[in-house]
């Protein structure tokens, strides 16, 4: 057979055998050239010897194939500017990620250990996060607005005020003040129409604008009206004085509302709530108002006619967060 170049192998008659003999003659040198042999054997012994165990055949340059062994934990990759090589498995700086548990399952969240990745369900991440194990979380309809602050679409919190009440002639024309011992908290006493109480409120600007203000009155019976009747009442009246930075006219509301305190006994408590109208088609309640509340017990509509006012306070919706929702 003449000399020719070999592409593939089934281009001989049959396969080459281990003593079959491969001639190598360098061209370049012309008649004077000489000629290797080496057998098949020899040869195939040669490529294996380059090949230990776990060794994959890479080149790193042209024409110029290597071995590589690819150790444990690691896979045959090339990072960005660098060769060929085996990179490691694990949770370091460049290395390839594998998972490390073996019930991972859809939706999980991916949590590193010290080897991989774990599945994480939505309770166990809450867990983790908080520490607790049965830990729970929701929104339950809350909205967060991103302006920069946290603020709720609708008004969810409260702001309250706790005020000092005060007296105009005290214990002469006016309430009467009366210490706290072992039957009552304290306060000032009205049994009489012309008594009346006063406290101040500020409405700041975190105030919802769209809902009224809260105006809490707490108050104990000052008489055993055991042998009273179930629906007697005590009528509170509030008036709510309203103004404005920069205002010159005061806007009022008169508000009434009659508590049922029925056959109660001596110094047995209750609370008033009254509703300032931030709607008011002629004096509405508005932000940055100072309002100015003159409380007064109307002796002649109530069947218990002498109480004492422990506390006030007042307070209204918010959108931005307060201490109660």
């Amino acid at each position: 057979m003449a000399d020719k170049k070999l592409s593939e192998l089934d281009e001989l008659a049959v396969s080459p055998a281990d003593d079959d003999e491969v001639y190598i003659r360098d061209v370049s040198e012309g008649a004077s050239a000489e000629s290797k042999r080496i057998t098949v054997g020899n040869l195939v012994g040669l490529i294996k010897d380059l090949f230990g165990a776990h060794t994959v055949l890479i080149a790193i340059s042209n024409n110029t194939p290597v071995a590589l062994v690819v150790g444990q934990q690691t896979v045959v990759g090339r990072l960005t500017g660098e060769n060929i090589t085996a990179v490691a498995i694990g949770i370091s700086d460049n290395n390839i990620v594998q998972i490390d548990h073996a019930s991972a399952t859809d939706d999980d969240y991916a949590k590193f250990t010290a080897a991989g990745l774990e599945g994480r369900s939505f309770a166990e991440v809450l867990a983790d996060l908080s520490g607790q194990a049965t830990a729970a979380f929701s929104w339950n309809g809350q909205n967060l607005t991103e302006t920069g602050t946290i603020n709720a679409s609708n008004a969810v919190w409260w702001r309250e005020h706790h005020y000092t009440i005060f007296s105009i002639s005290p214990g002469a024309s006016g309430a009467t003040e009366t210490a706290p011992d072992s039957n009552t908290l304290g306060g000032w006493q009205l049994n009489a129409s012309a008594e009346t109480l006063f406290y101040n409120c500020h409405v700041h600007e975190d105030w919802s604008e769209d809902s009224d203000l809260e105006a809490h009155v707490i108050f104990e019976v000052n008489v055993d009206n055991t042998g009273g009747n179930v629906g007697d009442t005590v009528d509170l009246q509030l008036i709510a004085r309203m103004k404005g930075d920069a205002e010159t006219a005061v806007k009022t509301q008169t508000l009434e509302i009659a508590t049922v305190v029925g056959q109660s006994a001596q110094y047995k408590q209750f609370e008033a709530i009254f509703l300032v109208d931030f709607d008011s088609g002629t004096d509405p309640l508005d932000v940055g108002d100072l309002v100015t509340f003159e409380l007064n017990l109307e002796t002649d509509t109530s069947e218990v006619g002498d109480i004492i006012v422990n506390h006030v306070m007042c307070r209204y919706r918010s959108k931005k967060p307060q201490n109660e929702v």
